[in-house]
């Protein structure tokens, strides 16, 4: 009896037979090509197997290999192109070769001229620092010179006004007693101290003056040879005026001494 053996193919049995038993029958191609309806053995076969189906160990199935997922594809974004270059013609070319000339010219001579001015406001500078220096020491030299001057003047007034006062005594006194009297015109009594040398010349110009004032109260002369020629004394009950050569002499000297710097 022939062997049956299953396959796992749309669960059909195909029947099996030995190759040395029995031939295989040639194939009609017209009845291959007509659907055949399974036989009574072979639907009995059938109906068994899905028992011997069961029975048999079911085949696992292969896992299905994992599929890596596409790297995804970066966002290309073009590169800016560079500006295109600006044509000239040979007249804008020209035009600017002139221009660039005229800038090149300008600023070299603002450079040069700016160079000179600094050379001469240095130069200015310096003179005018020299100019201040000499003048300061000819302010200084003019100062001493003039110090020197009334340095000269003072020695000079100091000597020579004296022997003028002895000289013109009788006329300062003279002076000085008429400058006065009509302070003391009132008064009861007055006492003139006077050198001996010019007492006499004095006594008449006193002499003079009463009369002119009508001065009725007494006169006194006295003389004192502790004072010089052109020094003279007044006296009345309370007060008195005094003229002294020497104290004029200060004065002036003083004035010159306030004149130096």
């Amino acid at each position: 009896m022939a062997q049956l053996k299953k396959f796992m193919f749309d669960n059909f049995v195909i029947e099996t037979r030995p190759e040395a038993d029995e031939p295989e029958p040639p194939v009609d191609e017209e009845a291959a090509a007509e659907p055949v309806s399974p036989t009574e053995q072979e639907e009995n076969v059938s109906a068994e197997s899905p028992a011997e189906t069961a029975a048999e160990p079911e085949l696992e199935a292969e896992p299905e290999p994992e599929v890596e997922p596409e790297p995804e594809e970066e966002e290309f974004i073009p590169e800016p192109l560079p500006p295109a270059e600006k044509s000239y013609t040979q007249s804008e070319v020209d035009e600017m070769v002139n221009t660039a000339r005229q800038e090149g010219y300008e600023q070299g001579f603002r450079s040069s001229q700016n160079g000179v001015d600094a050379e001469a406001n240095t130069l200015l500078m310096d003179i005018n620092q020299k100019l201040a220096a000499l003048l300061s020491e000819t302010a200084d030299i003019r100062t001493e010179v003039e110090n020197q001057a009334l340095e000269m003047v003072k020695v000079a007034v100091l000597k020579l006004v004296p022997t003028l006062m002895a000289d013109e005594a009788a006329e300062l006194v003279s002076k000085f007693i008429a400058d006065n009297f009509n302070n003391f015109k009132d008064e009861a009594k007055l006492s003139f101290y006077i050198h001996p040398d010019i007492i006499s010349y004095a006594q008449q110009k006193i002499a003079a003056l009463a009369n002119s004032y009508d001065f009725e109260g007494k006169i006194a002369l006295h003389k004192d040879a502790s004072l010089a020629k052109s020094d003279c004394r007044i006296e009345w009950e309370n007060g008195g005026v005094e003229l002294k050569g020497a104290d004029q002499l200060a004065k002036v000297a003083d004035l010159l001494d306030a004149q130096k710097m």
